[in-house]
């Protein structure tokens, strides 16, 4: 039985307090399990494995967007470094072109 599938058992999802549950449970979920079950199609299949698709969804999103903000922190860093070695490079060129 898959990390997924234990984590729907154990929890209702249909509750809020159940889904937040589930969802700190699949924090620890690896990316392969959660792209294996997005690898299918629910049509046709079980509501268990519906709601094992819905978690893997939301958990693939979240990590996503925990990714991005990652990503766009960084580049703000990099772009407030790239500004202040700029000031000090115009700085020191002011500095020697005056004198």
């Amino acid at each position: 039985m898959g990390a997924i599938q234990e984590i729907v058992k154990n929890n209702d999802i249909t509750t809020h307090q159940g889904f937040q549950n589930a969802m700190k449970a699949m924090k620890s979920v690896s990316d392969g399990e959660i792209h294996y079950i997005l690898a299918y199609e629910t049509t046709g299949q079980s509501q268990d494995f519906k709601r094992q698709y819905a978690l893997a969804k939301a958990e693939r999103d979240r990590r996503s967007f925990a990714e991005q903000k990652k990503l766009t922190i960084l580049a703000a860093i990099s772009g407030l470094i790239g500004v202040i070695i700029g000031a000090l490079l115009q700085g020191l060129f002011n500095l020697f072109t005056t004198s």
